[in-house]
């Protein structure tokens, strides 16, 4: 040790080895440390830093590999049963031109024959050409649906067929008791066409057209005096049969629909 080391400080003794040290050099002690602490804490973040920026650089060297990812498949709705699509009316439709039109045909045909004192206007002239005009209407609804409103296209063939026969034979002398038959003949044909041209198909349509024109071709062979009243008044006491295979006609396909299921 040298000689400045073992001169004491002014003003104050050297301590000796069993003397406490002071509150001032426990300072300094804790002060040195701090120091030696701080700069073991820089060092270790500047290793960190380092060790950081290692690691950014090493993404960059490597080869990036795409990896395909599959899409989810969309959903595919699939209808229980088949469905229209909405009907909208637009300019120019027929739905929305037939209707105008046939009200203004009947309006001038109206005018003019109420104008000129034709007394050949009678009431059954007049409600078969109602009829007939507001079956073309629904007709028109029907071609606007794109052959699905089936109702539409049953009445406003029946309306149209019935008022053009009517006015056709009424005007010749027939009368309503002798052409009553006509009317099923009429309707035969109506399910008949309706399940030809409408959708979705149904074949329940075509047995019923059969079971109605039959009626009718029966009907018109008695009012028309083809058949003898003895034969007529046969046939119209076995009326309980014909409903009974009427019944067969139409439970036998349900049923046979049914076992395949």
């Amino acid at each position: 040790m040298s000689e400045d080391e073992q001169k004491p400080i002014a003003g104050k003794e050297p301590p000796t080895e069993n003397e406490a040290p002071s509150a001032d050099e426990e300072d300094m002690v804790e002060l040195l440390a701090g120091d030696l602490d701080i700069e073991a804490a820089l060092a270790a973040v500047s290793e960190l830093s380092s060790i950081a920026e290692e690691e950014d650089t090493e993404p960059e060297d490597r080869a990036i590999t795409p990896v395909e990812v599959a899409l989810p498949e969309e959903p595919v709705i699939r209808e229980a049963f088949p469905m229209p699509e909405l009907v909208t009316l637009t300019r120019g439709q027929a739905a929305s031109v037939v209707p105008g039109l046939v009200l203004i045909l009947a309006g001038i045909w109206l005018t003019f024959n109420l104008t000129s004192g034709d007394s050949s206007l009678t009431p059954v002239i007049i409600i078969g050409l109602l009829s007939s005009g507001i079956g073309l209407s629904l007709l028109s609804y029907w071609q606007t649906s794109a052959g699905w409103s089936r109702g539409s296209f049953f009445t406003g063939l029946v309306l149209l067929l019935l008022g053009a026969s009517g006015v056709f034979f009424l005007q010749d002398g027939a009368t309503a008791a002798t052409l009553w038959p006509l009317i099923f003949v009429i309707i035969g044909i109506a399910f008949w066409a309706t399940a030809f041209f409408t959708q979705p198909k149904e074949d329940g349509l075509f047995r019923l057209g059969l079971i109605t024109l039959v009626m009718g071709f029966v009907g018109y062979l008695g009012t028309g005096g083809i058949l003898p009243p003895e034969i007529i008044n046969l046939i119209g006491g076995l009326w309980p049969i014909v409903l009974g295979l009427t019944a067969v006609i139409f439970i036998l396909p349900w049923l046979f629909k049914r076992r395949g299921q």
